[in-house]
């Protein structure tokens, strides 16, 4: 999980994620969790019901993942969203590293 994370942040991410998440990451300060698991779909992402929607800038994300190890431990959530729900399975996912502490996400235990 660590690697892959790691691999696409240094690939793909703003100096900024880059200086924020990957050193303290390394270091042990900071844990990751993979945000994939959906109530309906399990784990084929290719049915993944989470809408991402740009807005200005950024973006908004809503959504439900679960089965997420190690969430209540970790600072960041590697996250797959459906951001064309028109287009082709595969074509339409879209990953964010989401900062677990963001306003809207909730962690919960499965009874």
């Amino acid at each position: 999980t660590t690697a892959m994370v790691l691999n696409a942040v240094h690939q793909f991410g703003s100096q900024q994620l880059k200086d924020e998440v990957l050193a303290k990451v390394l270091s042990g300060h900071y844990r990751l969790c993979l945000g994939y698991t959906e109530p309906e779909g399990g784990s084929d992402v290719a049915t993944c019901k989470t809408r991402s929607v740009r807005d200005g800038d950024g973006w908004i994300i809503n959504g439900s993942k679960m089965f997420t190890s190690n969430a209540h431990h970790a600072q960041y959530v590697y996250l797959i969203t459906n951001s064309a729900p028109d287009a082709p399975k595969h074509q339409s996912l879209t990953m964010f590293l989401v900062p677990l502490d963001s306003p809207g996400v909730e962690i919960q235990p499965i009874r």
